[in-house]
């Protein structure tokens, strides 16, 4: 095999390209297979069709279209859970247990009679893993940490027919850390902290109302039938760190870009008395994320070092169901199962990231509306594992992919919502 650099000259530039590589991996891989919102995760993360609230400018931005007076929502995801990768030769590990909450906020309200203007702030992902193991320098700590943030400015329009457009401007903030410390070392070995953000993202949907409840229709005679699409513009962020740390030696201008894809949503959500159902399909450009450049100053020299990504184009199918209760339907319970395609390479699979394999998502979840206001609450378990052969790894040059052995993920979510309508 020759996928592994050998010591020498080039020992520098492969050690910088060690250091954010395994979270650049994760570029095409950040976004998560549910959304999170628990009114959603609960349905298995359906949302492009039936997004008619506050949560709109991040799910499909049309929806709005059918928001009523003033409506403002807020939220909290809880993602918890370990990985296991081999982030060394000989080296099989599970990660110390992962602890992130991911706030959501969002309002929406009516411009004018058929234009209706919101924004939502909320997490696109956050991915990452802690890993202590006896490697090849003792007892050794390797972690990276990254985010997307995301602020969706949207307006939806409503057409005759039932249908409506919408479009969202999308900030987007990305930051990343690197952090690896070996036994018996003084200070850290590799510290680097990067952010950066972008400014021209873009997310255009349509939906239509085929079917729309009559007047005054109750829990038992309701009759719904709505389709959405959405349409995400790739964006790429530069993200840079002023000041460092590699090889225990000051490192400065750390830059290198994370490209966040082109990503088609499409949907159908059927509402039919008591009983909801909704299905949809994903179909996310993760072969854009080839390859990259990483770059560097360490000690006055310049270096610009590839790194290997290898990601592959991914379908992600969601389907849920619902059952609303109660004398008109306020308590609905919820189900959903979500299969979520192979990005990541098993040729040059990542220690930090889902492994090169189809990951999967049980959901359940409930919410309790009544007039004005309504209240949810979400949970969904997402795991996945493959086991890599040392005969698959790529017999490129690549001192920071992972080498042979298990992956795996098991994440849980824990998920609370509440929004409020002002008519």
């Amino acid at each position: 095999m020759t996928r592994r650099f050998q010591q020498g000259s080039c020992a520098a530039p492969v050690a910088i390209a060690a250091l954010l590589s395994p979270a650049l991996s994760h570029a095409a891989g950040y976004d998560q297979p549910v959304p999170f919102t628990a009114r959603n995760i609960g349905v298995g993360g359906t949302a492009v069709a039936a997004a008619d609230d506050a949560t709109a400018p991040a799910y499909n931005p049309a929806g709005l279209a059918w928001v009523s007076g003033v409506e403002v929502l807020g939220g909290v995801t809880l993602m918890m859970g370990t990985l296991r990768a081999s982030p060394e030769s000989d080296t099989n590990v599970e990660s110390e247990r992962i602890v992130a909450p991911l706030p959501f906020l969002s309002a929406a309200s009516k411009l004018f009679d058929r234009v209706h203007v919101g924004l939502a702030i909320h997490p696109i992902a956050a991915a990452g893993a802690i890993y202590e193991y006896e490697g090849a320098v003792g007892l050794t700590r390797d972690e990276t940490r990254a985010a997307f943030v995301e602020a969706a400015l949207g307006v939806g329009v409503r057409l005759p027919l039932g249908l409506a457009l919408g479009i969202a401007h999308r900030t987007t903030y990305a930051t990343l850390s690197r952090y690896k410390r070996g036994a018996n070392a003084s200070g850290p070995g590799i510290e680097l902290n990067l952010d950066g953000i972008d400014f021209t993202g873009v997310r255009l949907g349509a939906q239509w109302h085929a079917l729309q409840d009559a007047p005054h229709a109750t829990a038992a005679t309701r009759r719904r039938l709505r389709f959405g699409v959405a349409y995400r513009h790739p964006i790429e962020i530069d993200v840079h760190g002023e000041t460092g740390t590699v090889f225990s030696q000051p490192a400065t201008d750390t830059t290198t870009t994370l490209r966040l894809p082109a990503r088609l949503t499409g949907g159908i959500r059927l509402d039919f008395g008591r009983f909801g159902a909704a299905f949809e399909t994903d179909y996310v450009n993760n072969a854009a994320n080839d390859r990259a450049a990483v770059r560097a100053e360490l000690t006055g020299a310049a270096l610009d070092v590839p790194a290997i990504f290898d990601w592959q184009d991914a379908v992600t199918l969601r389907a849920g169901a619902e059952y609303r209760t109660l004398s008109d339907g306020e308590l609905a319970l919820r189900i959903g199962f979500v299969r979520d395609g192979t990005s990541a390479s098993r040729t040059y699979p990542s220690p930090f990231g889902p492994p090169p394999a189809p990951t999967h998502v049980a959901t359940l979840g409930a919410g309790f509306s009544r007039e004005s206001w309504s209240m949810n609450l979400g949970y969904g378990l997402r795991f996945g594992e493959t086991t890599i052969n040392e005969s698959e790894l790529g017999r490129d040059a690549c001192a920071f992919c992972g080498y042979s052995g298990e992956y795996s993920t098991q994440l849980h979510l824990i998920s609370a919502d509440f929004s409020r309508r002002f008519d």
